[in-house]
Order: structure tokens, then sequence, then C-alpha cells
């Protein structure tokens, strides 16, 4: 996956992941309230929602970091009531590393978007 600007940042890496889903055909709805551990939902047609936490590889340099946004979105996945699943995107270099995650945990996806 690919088409993340040189110059992204913390701030920047959520706008260039829903510009990235825009472009292949999913409505996004950005989430301004802090509380929520997602930065977008992403539905395309009735049956594929996604809610997406997007970060830049530069602000995760400490694991303890990473675990922590983890932790937050596990709590979150075990306390929705609507379909969809719970990813998180990192974006570095040229392209986004993607995790499903669920409430037990997370798994790499590879490939395209479904």
């Amino acid at each position: 996956m690919t088409d993340i600007p040189q110059y992204q940042t913390m701030r920047t890496a959520p706008h260039a992941a829903r510009s990235f889903l825009e472009a292949h055909g999913y409505c996004t709805m950005h989430l301004t309230n802090r509380h929520y551990p997602v930065d977008f939902i992403a539905w395309k047609g009735r049956q594929d929602i996604l809610f997406v936490r997007a970060f830049s590889a530069r602000g995760m340099k400490p694991k303890k970091k990473f675990t922590a946004h983890l932790d937050r979105l596990r709590s979150f996945v075990s306390s929705i009531l609507c379909p969809g699943r719970v990813e998180l995107w990192i974006g570095g270099g040229l392209e986004w590393k993607r995790y499903h995650v669920m409430a037990g945990g997370f798994r790499a996806l590879s490939g395209g978007l479904i």
C-alpha cells in the first residue's frame, strides 16, 4: 500500500490514510473527539466498515507507546457493539503496515484492501 507523503508526521498520518481509502472507494468520517481510540471510520457499502487508528512510524519508536495504543484499541474492540474491523495503520517508508486488532491480540495484514 503506497501513497504516503514523505513529509508524514503523527499529525498528517490519519489524513494520508483517509485520502488513501477515499481514493479506493471508501467514504470516511474523521473523529475529532480525543476520547475515541480511533482517528476515523471508513465504509464501503453496508458490510465493509473499518475503524482506523493511523500513525507515522516516526512516532512509534518506543515499544511501550505501541503497546499502549494496542491495549487501548483492544479494549475498544471489546466494547463496541457495531459491525466492522478495527485496524492500526503505521506509515513508514512508502507503504502502510496494517494490523487487524482483535480483543485477544492483533495480526498483520498483507496485500491490498479487501
